[in-house]
């Protein structure tokens, strides 16, 4: 009898019972390894990639604040979102406007140092409107600084009376961005219009960039002798090419961009030759819109 139940009790584990067992502590192991690399990864890509919400500053219910966060609980105002260093905001990041009108004029510093990837400045729900007719020193509505950003859908303007004639009380030349550092930034699907100045400048410093899509019409100013401002202005100090494609530019002060068929060659101060290729762009003055219309 204890023989018998000596060789049941060894027939529990023979050798191909520890084998299976052993397949099935084999196989949940590796279940539970590639749930926890599932966690790690979905958690490391939130992480990696975040968003950041911008309300107005007389929003009524969840007002933009310096102080606040960039939830959506606690949002930030435009001035601080764009102001924010690449430790809170870096590339694969989406800041998203929340509808309504931004009074004053802004600058960005927002800049990627995650290579291949950009910044996103975009609208959340509705129409966004920069309104630059507040006063200030400073010459653009939107003023860029930064490098590897993206800013799409926005509609830039002067809002109410202001004066457009150069010399009288009030004047003040003011465009509606102003790119002055920072390359391989791209405009797209921008509404620029009304502003007293150019519509886009563009300058040496900021190569590689994209201006896609975008409508550019009625901004400048009188000069006493001739209209002042146009749609694009662009410089260059690199080599890097420049994309300026499906724009829609008319009715500015002075002229719509500068141009040589479909490919631009351009010197900088420094004698450093570059290429620009223009694509489906309509590129117009005030004259020259006549001649579109018809």
């Amino acid at each position: 009898m204890a023989a018998m139940l000596q060789h049941q009790t060894f027939s529990l584990f023979d050798s191909e019972t520890f084998v299976k067992i052993g397949m099935v502590v084999e196989v949940r192991y590796a279940m539970k390894k590639s749930i926890l690399y599932s966690l790690l990864f979905f958690t490391l890509l939130s992480f990696g990639q975040k968003e950041f919400h911008v309300f107005p500053e007389d929003h009524q219910t969840s007002p933009g604040r310096a102080e606040g966060d960039g939830s959506i609980s606690n949002p930030w105002d435009l001035r601080t979102a764009l102001s924010q260093r690449s430790t809170t905001v870096n590339g694969g990041d989406t800041i998203f406007v929340h509808k309504g009108i931004y009074e004053g004029r802004f600058i960005s510093l927002l800049g990627s140092t995650i290579k291949g990837k950009k910044i996103v400045v975009k609208p959340f729900n509705g129409k966004v409107i920069l309104d630059g007719n507040t006063g200030g020193k400073e010459k653009g509505v939107l003023i860029v600084r930064g490098g590897h950003v993206i800013f799409e859908d926005l509609e830039i303007t002067f809002i109410g009376e202001y004066e457009r004639r150069k010399g009288h009380p009030g004047f003040q030349a003011v465009n509606g961005i102003e790119h002055l550092s920072g390359e391989n930034c791209e405009f797209t699907r921008i509404k620029i219009h009304n502003v007293p100045g150019s519509g886009i400048g563009s300058w040496k410093h900021t190569g590689g960039s994209k201006i896609t899509a975008c409508k550019i019409f009625n901004n400048g100013y009188q000069g006493p002798k001739r209209g002042h401002g146009v749609g694009i202005y662009v410089q260059n100090q690199s080599k890097a090419y420049r994309v300026i494609r499906d724009n829609f530019i008319f009715n500015n002060y002075y002229k719509g961009i500068p141009r040589k068929k479909d490919l631009i060659l351009y010197k900088s101060p420094k004698e450093i030759l570059f290429l620009m290729y223009l694509t489906d762009s309509r590129i117009s003055s005030n004259q020259e819109v006549l001649k579109l219309v018809k």
